[in-house]
């Protein structure tokens, strides 16, 4: 089975890379944030307002656990690696951890609803990275300066693939 995860902070490109990886790979690009924006009642940002963080995590978790029943290059929501029981589900998988600099990230950011970020996206970035950092580290197989341009950063992940098989 050919099944790869990307975790990282928001602005990191989870979701490119994953789409590049996916094509070279043949197998299907998911990403749970598009999933969960087609599948929650007024999207993710509305969501989380209206309904809070901890129900979003329940629904990410879901959404998590049916995506790794199959071939899959998998780009996860900056968060889900808060959740217990999603850091189990990844942990038994091969986990890449795409991170730049806040000042990579920051420019990336700008476009986009981010509730989680807040008013100042700069405090809150600096926030998630103070929450998640370890979290990442424990799920993930391999991490990745993902600074360049995001064909360079996708070509360094299929070299770990290959390392694999």
């Amino acid at each position: 089975m050919s099944r790869v995860v990307l975790v990282g902070l928001p602005g990191t490109g989870k979701t490119e890379v994953a789409r590049l990886v996916g094509e070279v790979l043949h197998v299907a690009c998911v990403d749970t944030d598009a999933v969960l924006e087609a599948k929650l009642p007024g999207g993710v940002a509305d969501y989380l307002v209206n309904f809070g963080e901890a129900p979003f995590r329940q629904e990410e978790l879901r959404v998590l656990g049916e995506a790794l029943g199959t071939d899959v290059v998998l780009s996860t929501g900056g968060g889900i690696v808060e959740t217990e029981a999603a850091r189990g589900l990844l942990m038994s998988q091969f986990v890449v951890w795409l991170d730049a600099s806040d000042e990579v990230l920051l420019p990336r950011l700008e476009k986009g609803n981010r509730p989680l970020l807040g008013q100042d996206k700069a405090h809150g970035l600096a926030d998630l990275r103070t929450r998640r950092h370890d979290f990442y580290g424990l799920v993930s197989d391999a991490k990745i300066d993902c600074s360049a341009d995001a064909q360079l950063v996708a070509d360094e992940v299929l070299r770990l693939v290959s390392t694999r098989s």
